[in-house]
């Protein structure tokens, strides 16, 4: 039993369709598959760019002001509904950037998780106090 008929096979001239259009479906598939890759690993140089970005705001010496200002007033006892606006606001404002991007899936929930959860208490209690945050 002959499962391949080798008889009157042609890879060049009459009769050869068949052979160059497998050919075609098979680079085809390959450059898909080569440009799902580069997608893949242009999200993901995407994805850790913006992570640094997030660091390096994090550490920017206007967020550290705001957040030395922010521990002051909560150490010495300030109602943290009463916090002033501008402290909030500006760390409010990069914590809805972050909250933006976990949402949209740009960056990984796990990555900002830690640093989330801390500070949910805090964020949530200074939002009651300002009737324009939502």
């Amino acid at each position: 039993m002959q499962f391949i008929n080798t008889d009157g096979m042609a890879f060049i001239g009459p009769g050869s369709e068949w052979f160059w259009t497998m050919l075609q479906l098979v680079v085809v598939a390959v450059s898909l598959l080569g440009l799902y890759r580069q997608l893949r690993l242009q999200a993901s140089a995407s994805a850790f760019e913006q992570l640094r970005s997030m660091i390096q705001e994090w550490g920017s010496e206007r967020l550290l002001r705001c957040r030395v200002e922010l521990l002051r007033l909560l150490r010495d006892g300030t109602d943290p509904a009463k916090l002033p606006q501008g402290v909030t606001v500006i760390m409010l404002d990069y914590w809805e950037t972050v909250g933006l991007l976990v949402r949209t899936q740009h960056v990984s929930r796990h990555l900002v998780g830690a640093d989330g959860e801390r500070l949910r208490g805090l964020v949530g209690s200074s939002q009651a106090g300002h009737p324009g945050c939502a």
